[in-house]
């Protein structure tokens, strides 16, 4: 059957490329349809008013002069005949406004559903004729510049688009109105070229409207054919990119397929029964069960639906399962936010318009309410009572589909009580043959259902994984709509893009779309005042979640521009020297907030050696302070203390000896907030097997903790510590040795300590080399002016000179430890010595120290 069915659309799809164009129909108006039609609906509302005036003047009249009606209704004299005449003029000023939607197209002989129908029923295509597909405005459209005689005839066809309101909504959805796009910079097409170019316009539009479900060749079809074929380089510039075209592509078949929904909804609601009894009148009643439930189908029937498309594969599969027979059941896992009840409400409204096998058009989708039915309940026997009879009434009905939502709440009762519930589920499912679906996510699953072996053996999964950003787009739109009526927001396409793509930066405990859908209703709650004036877009989105993460996001404001391309001044500032690591680390930074980085993995990560107490700790520091915002932003962690295998659980979080989580050192602080710096202290140091789990944290971004949870290391900038190699390098500076030369010398000594694999993992191995005796005298000059500053504050001036320096440095400084010293050398050198002054009373507010 399938085989049959992919023969018939390939020799539909060949029908559609030979397709025939009747030139003389589209010429025949001579470019004035739509001014026909412009005209006509002019005279139609000065023929409407016009008639309402004197129809109303006539009664008036015949009123005043204490004549009855009579001689109106049946026509004596002028008055009468006047009246009559005029009625008819008002019913042909309806006629002149009337919907041409429903007048022109709804009433045309060809379509493409009438199309799709015709080939699933196996039937020969023959030769299709484009005007008979194409709707009322893409005839006036094409009838139009076909006529005219200009030089940018595609500028010309592109400015009567953005006039009619379904391509101004198109591009609406990418966030952009008509006075975005400049229709003069369309290259200009030679008039030779003409028809060739037009009718490729056609024949792909045709294609188009076919594959993606419209009824009919529309402007939509026109518009996002022209966007494709002539706009791509306007679009990019508008930053419109090639899977924005996409989803647009994907929302006009959705919102197609919608319409289409509705349409047979309206056609069918009306011999749909209203209450429990099927149309065949062979079911029996449920009052168990009506008592406590949630009738999907009369919801839909009664017009209180949503129609969302977005997850078609897993309600096929549904519906596949279904089909089998009586005795089939479905459990629907996945997380909470994923839409497992959307997709129940999704088979509803396919149950209602008959988009189902046969077997399952007439029935009745019904949700049973467990908290109801217990609450009712005076004691566990009762219940069971209930839940044994709900089950012989869908049985006897024979057309309930029974859905449990949350199956696991009916089973977190007490371990015997529950072993019960399983097992009367079971049993009726044996005995009366049921139709179930039973949803619950993965980890109630686990805990409630799988122990019950015969329980989880009747159901056969659909599994609904989180979405990916381009289905969860799609279910966003769909709820974009009511957002906006609620609040009176115009949510744009790029708020809707910013909102999936950002979801990712925050609430790793929640899944898309529900998250991304909060992100929306929060914006709208923050932008408030923006009601009734521009649509939300992408930076208003942006700048809601940066106000969560703390961190910016979206669009690089002009004060962040400044401060990104002064990095490196800043970065000096705090630290002394190492110009090439910091060249290294504002480099990579950069190209993180410019979103050059690589996608999964970490922001930057970066692998610093050298001898101790050269500043390394330092610039992991003052990188946390510039790029998170604050210090209290790094998560350091000594690996020191990972030199054993066994101590590598502490990192990723175990169960403690009372059954309680114990959360890892490493992946509970990134968790909790994953806008962090992670800083491992003398990694040289760690187990090799620690060293394998950094493996996976670099390469993929994330890492599962104890409890088996992902957590996510994208936001995170990974610098890593070792000593190694210091010898080495104090050695080749000895010799003369340039920075490359040194830094190629000391690397090799690092390979002899890691993996090649593991350091190759690091976007960048920088060494830091030993400080010079000038740049020792400037760390010591960092802390005296600190200690200055601190004076300052108390009213009492600090002046020194070189001298001070010169002896500071020597003191502070050694091969061994590097620069670590000075902060104890300046406490004792000059704090000590100026607070023994103000203690003994020899210096005050308003004096000054010289030292």
């Amino acid at each position: 059957m399938p085989e049959a069915e992919g023969q018939h659309n390939e020799n539909l799809r060949e029908s559609l490329i030979q397709a025939t164009i009747d030139w003389d129909y589209l010429r025949k108006g001579k470019g004035v349809r739509k001014v026909e039609n412009v005209l006509q609906v002019v005279v139609g509302r000065i023929l409407l008013w016009l008639s309402i005036i004197i129809e109303l003047g006539v009664i008036a009249s015949e009123l005043i002069q204490n004549r009855g009606l009579d001689r109106i209704l049946h026509p004596q004299g002028f008055s009468g005949t006047l009246f009559w005449v005029v009625a008819f003029l008002l019913i042909y000023s309806l006629f002149l406004l009337r919907n041409r939607e429903n007048f022109l197209d709804e009433r045309r002989k060809y379509n493409f559903h009438k199309l799709s129908r015709k080939v699933l029923k196996g039937k020969e295509v023959g030769r299709l004729e484009i005007a008979d597909y194409m709707n009322h405005n893409a005839i006036w459209l094409f009838d139009y510049i076909i006529n005219v005689n200009v030089d940018n005839y595609l500028a010309e066809l592109f400015e009567k688009l953005l006039k009619l309101s379904r391509p101004q909504a198109v591009l609406g959805r990418m966030g952009l109105t008509p006075e975005n796009l400049n229709v003069n910079l369309l290259e200009e097409k030679s008039q030779q070229e003409k028809d060739k170019t037009i009718e490729q316009l056609l024949r792909k539009s045709l294609i188009f409207a076919y594959e993606n479900g419209l009824k009919y060749l529309n402007e939509e079809a026109v518009m996002y054919i022209f966007m494709e074929e002539f706009l791509k380089d306007q679009l990019l510039s508008l930053q419109v990119l090639e899977k924005d075209l996409v989803g647009i592509k994907v929302w006009l078949r959705n919102e197609a397929k919608k319409t289409k929904y509705v349409e047979e909804w309206r056609s069918r609601v009306s011999i749909k029964p209203k209450t429990t009894v099927n149309r065949a009148y062979t079911s029996r009643f449920t009052p168990t069960l009506n008592q406590h439930a949630r009738d999907f189908t009369q919801e839909v029937i009664k017009g209180s639906f949503k129609v969302s498309i977005a997850r078609e594969a897993e309600l096929d599969q549904m519906v596949n399962i279904l089909e089998k027979g009586d005795k089939s059941a479905v459990l629907v896992v996945g997380e909470p936010g994923v839409g497992k009840t959307t997709l129940v409400k999704s088979l509803a409204i396919r149950m209602v318009v008959e988009d189902v096998p046969p077997k399952l058009q007439d029935m009745r989708l019904v949700g049973f309410d467990f908290n109801k039915a217990f609450s009712g309940s005076e004691n566990i026997e009762e219940f069971k009572q209930v839940l044994h009879n709900v089950f012989e009434e869908v049985s006897q009905s024979k057309n309930v589909v029974l859905v449990l939502d949350n199956v696991n709440q009916m089973l977190n009762l007490r371990s015997e009580i529950s072993g019960e519930i399983a097992n009367i589920i079971v049993d009726a499912f044996d005995t009366f043959n049921l139709r179930m679906i039973a949803t619950t996510d993965r980890s109630q699953f686990t805990r409630f259902i799988r122990p019950h072996r015969a329980l989880a053996g009747i159901f056969t999964q659909v599994r609904m994984e989180e979405p990916s950003d381009e289905v969860a787009m799609q279910i966003v739109m769909d709820e974009v709509p009511g957002i906006e009526a609620d609040y009176n927001v115009k949510v744009g396409y790029g708020a809707i893009k910013a909102a999936v793509e950002l979801s990712h930066k925050f609430a790793y405990d929640r899944v898309l779309p529900d998250k991304a859908i909060d992100i929306i209703k929060e914006t709208v709650v923050s932008f408030k005042h923006l009601a009734g004036k521009k649509p939300l877009e992408f930076d208003e989105v942006a700048h809601m979640v940066s106000s969560k993460v703390g961190v910016s996001l979206g669009s690089i404001t002009q004060d962040e521009s400044e401060k990104l391309s002064k990095l490196e001044e800043e970065m000096h500032k705090r630290v002394i020297g190492q110009n090439e690591a910091i060249d290294a680390v504002c480099g990579a930074l950069r190209r993180a907030r410019s979103g050059l980085s690589s996608s999964g993995r970490p922001i930057a990560s970066f692998l610093f050696f050298g001898p101790t107490g050269v500043g390394k700790t330092e610039v992991a520091k003052t990188v946390a302070a510039v790029y998170y915002g604050s210090e209290e932003r790094m998560v350091r962690i000594d690996m020191s203390e990972y030199h054993e295998e066994e101590n590598l659980h502490r990192l990723i979080g175990f169960a403690s000896d009372t059954g309680a989580f114990e959360g890892g050192f490493l992946t509970e602080p990134v968790h909790s907030n994953p806008f962090s710096l992670v800083l491992l202290d003398e990694i040289d140091k760690a187990n090799p097997k620690v060293l394998d789990l950094f493996l996976q944290v670099l390469d993929e971004g994330y890492l599962d903790d104890g409890l088996g949870r992902k957590v996510d290391f994208s936001n995170t900038i990974i610098i890593a510590t070792s000593n190694a190699g210091s010898s080495k390098i104090a050695e080749l500076i000895e010799k003369g040795e340039d920075y490359e030369g040194v830094s190629v010398g000391g690397l090799e000594q690092l390979k002899k300590i890691f993996r090649i694999e593991f350091l190759n993992r690091y976007d960048k191995v920088i060494m830091f080399k030993p400080l010079t005796k000038e740049e020792v005298k400037l760390v010591a000059k960092k802390f005296v002016e600190h200690t200055r500053l601190k004076l300052l504050d108390k009213g009492i001036k600090l002046s020194y000179g070189d001298e001070l320096l010169e002896r500071l440095a020597s003191l502070g400084y050694n091969p061994v430890f590097g620069a670590r010293e000075m902060r104890r050398i300046v406490q004792e050198e000059v704090e000590n010595k100026v607070a023994n002054m103000i203690v003994r009373g020899e210096v005050r507010s308003g004096g000054e120290v010289k030292l």
